[in-house]
């Protein structure tokens, strides 16, 4: 662990994380970001992989977990197959891995 301030927060890791997933995922990914969070692209780069400092996390999961919502619940509020793949995803932007 870092060393806690004065004030005994820890500190920020601006580290970027790099993030290797299936193309399919990352094309999901893209296509979410894409529609909501467009000044999160810069995350993206060749071969799959996002670039992405621990603290941001939480902002690639809320455009997930908005169209999730949205989205991704059948009548009964189980996840639907869309559900299900961004559920997935939010998973993996965990800031708590």
């Amino acid at each position: 662990m870092g060393q806690a301030s004065e004030s005994g927060a820890e500190p920020v890791n601006f580290s970027p994380a790099t993030i290797r997933m299936s193309q399919p995922t990352f094309d999901l990914l893209r296509q979410v970001i894409g529609e909501r969070a467009l000044e999160l692209l810069h995350m993206f780069h060749e071969g799959c992989l996002v670039m992405v400092e621990e603290h941001r996390k939480r902002n690639i999961q809320e455009p997930l977990g908005d169209q999730f919502a949205e989205t991704g619940l059948q009548g009964s509020f189980e996840p639907n197959e869309r559900g299900i793949a961004r559920e997935k995803l939010i998973d993996i932007f965990s800031p708590y891995k």
